[in-house]
């Protein structure tokens, strides 16, 4: 029985960071499974799906960080536009700013309500036409 080669953790780290890349520039599983083939590297298509799939966790999860710090950012230049907008009198501009830092921070949920409110409908039509009631009976005809 031959042993199988396995991978040393730098072979790895460095195989995910040549799958993110590839990813990230628009490849696909043939161009990372010929990118691999040059380094000599034959992969079977289920370690090549294995690689696809831990380089795009790591690329939610950096985004999912870079998400955090961008929104933070975002609410302090509002502030910080906003007060400028102040001191100059520009009340138009500070207005214009309010309302965008409450539409981020959903502080508005009035289309959330609508969009509800016109869910709840279609179902309650939908309900109606196939002979079942609000609390999921069917109707005696």
């Amino acid at each position: 029985m031959s042993e199988r080669n396995r991978a040393t953790r730098s072979e790895l780290r460095s195989r995910l960071e040549d799958t993110l890349r590839i990813l990230l520039l628009g490849g696909s599983t043939w161009d990372l499974r010929s990118f691999m083939l040059e380094k000599g590297v034959q992969l079977s298509d289920a370690q090549l799906r294995r690689y696809i799939r831990v380089a795009m966790r790591r690329c939610e999860k950096m985004a999912e960080k870079y998400r955090e710090k961008a929104f933070a950012r975002h609410l302090m230049q509002r502030q910080h536009l906003f007060a400028r907008a102040m001191e100059s009198g520009d009340l138009r501009t500070a207005h214009a700013l309010l309302r965008d830092e409450a539409e981020l921070l959903k502080l508005y949920d009035g289309d959330l309500l609508a969009r509800v409110a016109a869910l709840e409908a279609r179902l309650a039509t939908k309900a109606k036409t196939n002979g079942v009631h609000r609390h999921g009976f069917a109707s005696k005809n």
